[in-house]
């Protein structure tokens, strides 16, 4: 069966590389040079590109994914509106409400948490597989009530980064477990600021130590970055740094085990965000979500905790 999906927002990087990774994007059309912020793209959109033309020429078999496209798209802005209809061949919808007809799941893409709750309503409402981007809401309040409309309508959603479907990181995290005794400590660095992006680490953390839940969370904000320690009650630990809008943006893990010292670093954003795809057509398809929402939600609240710890609750 060949997936319908409607987009709700284009306010952050997110959907112009998920709708032209499934749609594919016109030749002649360049890749945007700027995030929907107004900051130069700098490797997201990049990334994206080149990963999108490369793997077309050399592995087109990683960009099959079924059929399926993003048929209707709702955006806050008319420009991205006209770009994504332009290069993605995609429908352009009136309403959030409008991108959940006719189509057999929903992906809500707008960047602001507080609107999350009111884009995910139509397609919860209707029953359809919702994908909601990280931050899942703007408080726990929020978060919950998104949990609570998919359950009173027996809808499965989920929500988290693409940096959990990364292979590497799968691989790493399996050979620390079997071959060097589990992982003690963990770094995590990610780019830009905390608010919205802690979340990225927060998911690197949670999938390597299997565990969101914390007793102490601390954390430190200069001009640049944001710094947290997060403690767990088996006495292992996480830091996380948010480095601010640097020009090349990196995503890196050393994850300490009780003999060494092992390194991860996000290396294909493009290839990353194909198998995010894949799992999110797997969960259109099946119905079942590839995160719980228990560990969403579990995952949502350490990242509550970790903004608080900044002074950014």
């Amino acid at each position: 069966m060949s997936i319908r999906i409607g987009v709700i927002g284009t306010t952050n990087s997110h959907a112009c590389q998920y709708i032209g990774l499934l749609n594919g994007w016109r030749q002649d059309i360049p890749f945007p040079q700027r995030l929907p912020d107004g900051r130069p793209s700098g490797m997201m959109h990049q990334a994206f590109g080149t990963h999108l033309r490369e793997a077309s020429r050399l592995f087109p078999e990683s960009l099959d994914f079924g059929g399926a496209r993003v048929t209707r798209l709702w955006s806050e802005s008319a420009e991205d509106a006209k770009l994504m209809e332009l290069a993605c061949d995609v429908e352009i919808v009136a309403t959030p409400a409008d991108a959940a007809q006719n189509v057999d799941a929903v992906m809500v893409l707008s960047e602001d948490p507080a609107q999350h709750l009111a884009h995910s309503e139509p397609s919860l409402t209707a029953g359809l597989p919702t994908f909601v981007d990280k931050p899942l809401a703007a408080d726990e309040a929020e978060a919950e009530a998104i949990d609570s409309l998919a359950r009173r309508h027996g809808v499965p959603w989920f929500t988290g980064s693409a940096l959990r479907f990364d292979a590497a990181l799968d691989g790493l995290a399996q050979l620390v477990e079997q071959s060097y005794g589990g992982v003690q400590s963990i770094y995590v660095q990610c780019p830009l600021r905390a608010r919205l992006y802690a979340s990225h680490a927060v998911e690197v953390v949670g999938k390597v130590m299997k565990s969101f839940h914390a007793v102490k969370v601390s954390g430190l904000s200069t001009a640049n970055n944001d710094v947290v320690v997060i403690d767990f009650a088996d006495g292992r630990s996480a830091t996380l740094e948010n480095n601010g809008a640097v020009e090349r943006m990196s995503y890196v893990a050393v994850l300490q085990s009780r003999l060494r010292e092992h390194i991860w670093t996000c290396e294909d954003v493009g290839l990353m965000n194909t198998r995010f795809l894949k799992a999110f057509l797997g969960f259109a398809r099946s119905g079942v979500p590839p995160v719980s929402p228990e560990e969403c939600l579990a995952s949502f609240r350490l990242t509550k905790h970790v903004h608080q710890s900044l002074g950014q609750a």
